[in-house]
């Protein structure tokens, strides 16, 4: 699996190159920006004892490679940080998506100026570093823990010609807590961010 995602952010990347600035409509931007914070732990206290308002904080980079008539590949570098309870959690690591762009829109019934907004869809999948600093040890340093596939669905809501609301469901194979609790047994673990996008 690693194999194949490699071969295919090669691929991207030279499209960069052999792309011609006709094959990509007008409409798109070629980069953008993705904060988002984890739903669950701002909202309540879960099983690890994090209280709400915990942070868990995504940044993705979008950069949009190749246009195709339905919507675009992106290669997204990436990184989370949070502040657990059992110590603090950052990963990073880059991932591929393809965004289908205006595949549904939702009329606005004259609220807004737009009679219609975007909704744009994009599945990626890729791999990422996590590192955790954990509380119960006397290392205060961070620890790399192994290497985690990361598939996802990202949901774009645009308000804005370069502003959107999103909602982005992920599942992570969770290295860390295999390592550090051979009861984890989870295969992937999901995980929904609510943030905001700015496209350039």
């Amino acid at each position: 699996m690693k194999k194949i995602v490699t071969f295919l952010l090669l691929i991207f990347s030279l499209n960069i190159v052999a792309q011609s600035k006709s094959e990509i409509r007008e409409k798109n931007t070629k980069f953008a920006v993705t904060f988002t914070q984890d739903f669950k732990l701002a909202v309540k206290k879960d099983d690890a004892g994090n209280e709400p308002f915990t942070l868990d904080l995504t940044g993705k980079m979008e950069w949009r490679t190749y246009s195709t008539k339905i919507g675009y590949f992106s290669l997204i570098p990436n990184f989370e940080y949070a502040e657990l309870k059992g110590g603090d959690y950052l990963s990073y690591g880059v991932w591929v998506g393809f965004t289908f762009d205006e595949w549904l829109e939702i009329p606005t019934f004259g609220l807004l100026n737009k009679r219609f907004l975007d909704l744009d869809i994009m599945p990626y999948v890729g791999f990422s570093k996590i590192m955790r600093k954990w509380a119960d040890t006397y290392n205060n340093s961070y620890e790399l823990t192994g290497t985690a596939l990361v598939l996802g669905v990202e949901v774009t809501l645009k308000i804005h010609d370069r502003i959107g609301l999103v909602v982005d469901f992920k599942l992570v194979d969770r290295q860390d807590l295999k390592v550090k609790y051979d009861s984890f047994d989870e295969l992937m673990s999901p995980n929904v961010g609510v943030g905001i996008k700015y496209e350039f």
